[in-house]
């Protein structure tokens, strides 16, 4: 596995179109500027990949999109020294936040999801049913 892998980020279509008009591009242009490999239209969607990102590390797009106070996803793969994740970044009071999971964190980030509005007994019983899927026998010490 090398340092570089794929990357996509996704944005709202609005956001995307805006930040085109602003800019005096159009998406030939835009994707040369930014070095994408391929922008998508998905309905709503804009998605922007990149297919050699250098340690997911996409500071051409990021930056772009960060300064003009646009919201988006980003998803990238392993590569060599780093795991795959995700992350999402907002307009939270004025500023650009950022949240990241890394693929070791996203069934824990998933559950925490599913259970943040139940009781604490619901959360108790779904906690001992995954307990029992995933340890079907109780695990002793060696």
């Amino acid at each position: 596995m090398g340092d570089r892998t794929h990357v996509t980020i996704t944005v709202r279509r609005k956001d995307y179109e805006r930040l085109l008009a602003e800019k005096g591009e159009n998406d030939a242009s835009f994707r040369e500027a930014i070095g994408a490999d391929e922008i998508e239209d998905d309905g709503d969607w804009i998605v922007i990949r990149g297919y050699e990102i250098n340690y997911a590390e996409w500071s051409e797009v990021e930056d772009i999109l960060k300064k003009n106070l646009i919201p988006y996803d980003k998803s990238w793969d392993a590569g060599g020294g780093f795991s795959a994740g995700e992350s999402y970044v907002r307009l939270i009071n004025g500023e650009m936040q950022e949240l990241e999971f890394h693929e070791e964190e996203t069934q824990l980030v998933q559950f925490i999801k599913d259970v943040k509005d139940l009781s604490a007994d619901e959360i108790k019983e779904r906690v001992q049913r995954e307990y029992k899927r995933l340890f079907p026998w109780e695990i002793e010490k060696l």
